[in-house]
């Protein structure tokens, strides 16, 4: 019995078959999902189907790069687009009516004592050589006021006699300068004024007039005068006569100077009408290069005939192209009725009107010091 209990306690608490889950219960095969049920191996991507890192890496650059070649020429159709409202802009001055208000203008002032200018001085001399060396003097001593430049010139022509040109060719700096020294006009000196004469005095000797030396630096092709200027300022310092402000009187277009006072003389020598003088045959009118002063700059801007904001040699020329436009061989003939378009701009209402079509520039520095 003892050893009987312990295997039939053992019997009872092990499970018998017959208390087993029957087969019968159990899920049957047939309710399981069959296999043709399930995803073929054939429909699902394979490895060698599926994008890899680098394709995929590859592919994420192409399209950014396609996105940012999308995005330039999406900046660059803007940048077309402000640029064409921007010529846009430029253009929308009416030529006809500026032409017409300039005109006018032009035909108003076309008479010689129009206003108070130096070229009424030259006037006085009756020869051709006689007004162009005292063109020159009178156009090198044209900045400052008004009074101040007539006073300046009468003094330094008194001092010549009554045929400037004469006195240019017979001037002998160690017995002649002397003459000069109580002239003072604002930073010039009697000293540099006399050196200015030596220099004339060279260029007669080497070309036979002040328009045979200007002229040989001009070619029959060039657009205008800005490289005539150049050699014609270079050549005139290389003669070494020396002063502190010998350079004044001769600037250069590549240093960024407006040559205002080179252009003014031009004008005068070039041009022939009521006004300037028609001494010069040599140098055509259609290149000359507006002289640009204040007015010139601010009636220029108000009108759009520049693109530029600081007054320089590249202004002067913009400007100039674009009363070329107006009149190709004469354009210069517009610098007084620009000039006093600016100069009545507050007082004549109709001139006002005309401005204020066109807007208000920008504003920019003020005019630089170099002429």
């Amino acid at each position: 019995m003892g050893t009987g209990e312990p295997e039939n306690l053992s019997r009872t608490r092990r499970t018998t078959r017959t208390e087993r889950t029957p087969r019968t219960e159990r899920t049957p095969r047939t309710e399981r999902t069959p296999r043709t049920e399930r995803t073929p191996r054939t429909e699902r991507t394979s490895r060698t189907e599926r994008t890899s890192r680098t394709e995929r890496t590859l592919k994420n650059l192409k399209n950014l790069k396609n996105l940012k070649n999308l995005k330039n020429l999406k900046n660059l159709k803007n940048l077309k687009n402000l640029k064409n409202l921007k010529n846009l802009k430029n253009e929308r001055t009416p030529r006809t009516v500026l032409k017409q208000h300039l005109d006018r203008l032009y035909h108003d002032f076309n008479v010689p004592d129009s206003a108070t200018d130096p070229i009424q001085i030259v006037r006085r001399f009756a020869a051709r050589d006689d007004r162009e060396i005292a063109g020159f003097v009178a156009a090198s001593l044209a900045f400052g006021r008004v009074a101040g430049v007539m006073r300046s010139v009468d003094r330094t022509l008194a001092v010549m006699g009554p045929s400037p040109a004469d006195y240019v060719r017979r001037f002998e700096p160690t017995r002649d300068a002397r003459a000069f020294a109580p002239i003072v006009h604002r930073w010039i000196r009697g000293a540099d004024i006399a050196a200015l004469v030596g220099v004339m005095r060279r260029m007669v000797d080497t070309s036979g007039s002040i328009e045979g030396f200007f002229a040989d630096g001009i070619a029959a092709d060039a657009e205008d005068v800005g490289a005539a200027l150049e050699r014609f300022s270079t050549r005139a310092l290389g003669f070494g006569v020396r002063s502190p402000g010998i350079g004044y009187f001769f600037p250069r277009p590549s240093a960024g100077s407006a040559c205002k006072r080179l252009n003014l003389f031009l004008r005068w020598m070039v041009r022939r009408d009521a006004l300037d003088l028609g001494v010069w045959t040599r140098v055509p009118a259609a290149k000359l290069i507006i002289p640009l002063d204040t007015h010139v700059i601010r009636v220029g801007r108000h009108l759009a005939l520049t693109r530029y904001a600081s007054p320089g040699w590249a202004m002067a020329s913009d400007i100039t192209a674009s009363l070329r436009q107006l009149d190709p061989d004469d354009p210069v003939k517009y610098d007084y009725s620009l000039c006093h378009l600016g100069m009545n701009y507050p007082k004549d209402a109709a001139l006002k009107s005309l401005l204020s079509t066109f807007g208000r520039p920008r504003r920019s520095r003020r005019p630089s010091a170099r002429r």
